[in-house]
């Protein structure tokens, strides 16, 4: 039988809780989030705030006025996103 390398069998039971915790957390903040929230949830895309935001860019343009936007990239910012 071949010996797992260390830093693994450490990281193992790390990973165990993080996906446990993980689905605790899921079970009481789901139901609590609006409508409006997507992306990174079951059943939710972004599809919806795409043809939103561009829509929004249509009347920025009719009327004139500017948008401000903010993207944040949240894989780059974590080392994985639930």
């Amino acid at each position: 039988m071949q010996q797992l390398p260390r830093h693994v069998v450490l990281r193992l039971p790390g990973t165990v809780y993080a996906k446990c915790l993980e689905k605790r957390c899921r079970q009481v903040i789901e139901p609590q989030l609006e409508e409006i929230q997507c992306g990174f949830h079951p059943g939710r895309s972004t599809t919806h705030q795409i043809f939103t935001l561009q829509q929004i860019f249509k009347k920025s343009w009719e009327y004139f006025k500017g948008v401000y936007v903010c993207f944040v990239d949240l894989e780059k910012t974590y080392n994985r996103v639930p």
